[in-house]
């Protein structure tokens, strides 16, 4: 009987790898029969231009070159107008098509992009590539990364794809065609340390992306993601001239084999890693459980640091001890007036921490600060931040913080949406509060106070992600790309801190009854999603107990079930409950039951 089980998991397991896994081949063969058929120009069946970012050279040059030859109009995006228009000049005399050049650096941030709007918006739009990236030229520990490089990698990794989608999508949907390419890494496939940053921006990338592709479907609008491994680019050339080794450089793909298996997939698959070569790495990671693709990919990116930055340091045990006498004095809790984070301040405040408030609201934060010190006699701290005003709140934070003596860190703040929508419904200003909120500050909160507790050799790092990371969700497709940057970038963060023994724990909760799920009971209360809300008080209380103890939790044992179910399913079966379940929740309950 034993066996039989273990037999019919085993072909279960199997089925779901080579499905995920030969499906995009399989696809590609398909699509392309029937493309021999039935021929079109990409340029009638989307649209006269093609728009890339970071065309200037690499794989986005790659990819302008590869559409050109296709007839396609091309609108090249990046911040190098000399190298830009050096690639128009090319382009118009090898293909004669017609280009246009836009000079944007997306490091800059919400302020380019009226520009773009202004410039892009009136053309007729059929492809847009997403694949402006940046990331710091050799694998770091996130405290290694100065802070301007970490604001980089938010605006230009992340910010860039998810507002030109927002900016361009709906005259696509109204169009009803279109195709959207947006290049995310291998990367994403599992937290990468000393590239946690890259790596969880990527991870939200294809996130994105997969949702969007749900989203936009219905009106004719296609979504590629593409996850390439390396390509020889200005990104990865450190492996070729700076290595001591070069051992590394047999792996690197030049733009060229690349862009003649990429483009090849263009409108036939919805994902792929653009090279062979890259699949079948894909592949191989994904026979692998994740812990030991992330231990396998820690040992890569450490070895490619240290052929750099050459520190070796030995591993010491800490014995059992009170939270503060383990990790130190204070705990900051961000997001803390109310909800999980109101909940894990009280939580440390009852194990003898003092606590640091972080919240908008001064008002509400006093007064949470005020029943703190009278319930448990502990010393209180409040600060007020609004983490949407973005990267200004930092340095008065940092001025706040760095004197006392951090020992736990709770990056709770969070933000979504007012009820579940279409990305491109969403206002273009919270999209930025999105971003600001739910993956600036875990990053910019861990690079502050990360130095301090390495030095000291302790403290714990509580990263709040959802239980919507555990596959893109349409209809909350920015928030819950969002939360699998948290996710990816906490568990690579876990891997770079392990060495001085300061602990990184990702929380995954499910539905929570708090203010960010209030209209769930306003409107739905007779519906299975309303029964399924935790209260704070039990979830916290199950939470905080794995404190230090497991370094990955759900947080409630319900919560854990729930992502079990969907972890035994493909990710296309997890995607469409995700869906089902978001779906219905995009209208007020009295419009439902008026339709």
């Amino acid at each position: 009987m034993f066996c039989s089980v273990l037999t019919w998991i085993g072909l279960y397991v199997s089925a779901v790898w080579l499905y995920e896994n030969l499906r995009t081949p399989v696809l590609l063969i398909l699509k392309s029969l029937q493309q021999l058929v039935f021929r079109r120009k990409l340029s009638q069946r989307y649209g006269k231009w093609a728009v890339i970012t970071g065309a200037s050279d690499g794989i986005g040059k790659g990819y302008a070159h590869y559409l050109a030859r296709q007839g396609m109009a091309i609108v090249l995006v990046a911040r190098n107008e000399a190298k830009l228009t050096k690639v128009a000049d090319e382009i118009k005399a090898k293909h004669g098509v017609e280009t246009k050049v836009v000079v944007a650096d997306f490091s800059k941030g919400r302020e380019i992009y009226p520009h773009l709007q202004k410039a892009l918006v009136p053309l007729d739009i059929g492809i847009l590539v997403n694949n402006v990236g940046v990331s710091h030229d050799t694998p770091k520990y996130v405290d290694e990364v100065p802070q301007e490089a970490l604001w980089d990698l938010i605006n230009v990794n992340v910010a860039a794809a998810t507002l030109l989608c927002n900016m361009l999508a709906p005259a696509m949907k109204q169009r009803k065609r279109g195709l959207i390419v947006n290049v995310s890494s291998i990367a994403s496939v599992s937290p990468s340390p000393c590239l946690a940053t890259y790596a969880a921006s990527k991870a939200y990338m294809t996130s994105f992306s997969v949702a969007l592709q749900q989203e936009l479907s219905p009106f004719g609008v296609e979504v590629q993601t593409v996850r390439p491994s390396f390509v020889h680019t200005n990104m990865t050339d450190f492996l070729v001239k700076d290595m001591k080794s070069t051992q590394f450089k047999k792996y690197l793909v030049n733009v060229d084999s690349f862009l003649a298996y990429a483009g090849c997939t263009l409108g036939k698959v919805d994902m792929t890693s653009g090279h062979w070569s890259h699949g079948l790495q894909t592949a191989g990671l994904y026979l692998l459980p994740e812990f030991m693709r992330v231990f396998i990919l820690g040992l890569i990116n450490k070895k490619l640091r240290d052929d750099f930055h050459v520190q070796k340091k030995k591993k010491t045990l800490l014995p059992k001890r009170t939270l503060s006498a383990r990790y130190g004095e204070w705990a900051v809790i961000t997001g803390a007036s109310d909800g999980i984070g109101k909940g894990y301040a009280e939580y440390l405040a009852r194990n003898h921490m003092d606590i640091v408030l972080i919240a908008r609201n001064e008002e509400k934060l006093t007064r949470v600060a005020n029943e703190i010190s009278k319930k448990y006699s502990v010393r209180t701290k409040v600060l007020v931040a609004d983490f949407t005003e973005g990267e200004t709140v930092y340095d008065r934070l940092a001025r706040e913080l760095l004197p006392l003596d951090v020992g736990i860190l709770v990056n709770n703040v969070g933000l979504s949406y007012e009820r579940t929508m279409c990305m491109d419904e969403l206002p273009r200003k919270t999209v930025w509060d999105l971003l600001n909120v739910n993956v600036a500050s875990v990053t910019m909160l861990c690079h502050m106070l990360v130095p301090a507790m390495k030095q000291r050799r302790r403290g714990l790092i509580v990263n709040i992600s959802s239980l919507s990371a555990s596959a893109p969700a349409p209809y909350l497709t920015v928030y819950s790309a969002a939360k699998v940057f948290v996710r990816n970038f906490s568990m690579a963060l876990r891997e770079e801190l392990r060495p001085h023994h300061v602990q990184v724990q990702t929380v995954m909760p499910g539905f929570v009854h708090t203010n960010m799920t209030a209209f769930v009971t306003s409107e739905y209360k007779e519906q299975e999603v309303a029964k399924h809300l935790v209260q704070v008080e039990d979830y916290v209380c199950y939470a905080g107990f794995t404190m230090g103890k497991t370094d990955r939790t759900c947080g409630y044992w319900t919560h854990g079930l729930q992502y079990a179910g969907l972890k035994l399913v493909p990710e296309c079966i997890r995607i469409l409950v995700l869906k089902t379940i978001y779906n219905s929740l995009r209208k007020p309950r009295s419009v439902q039951k008026a339709n």
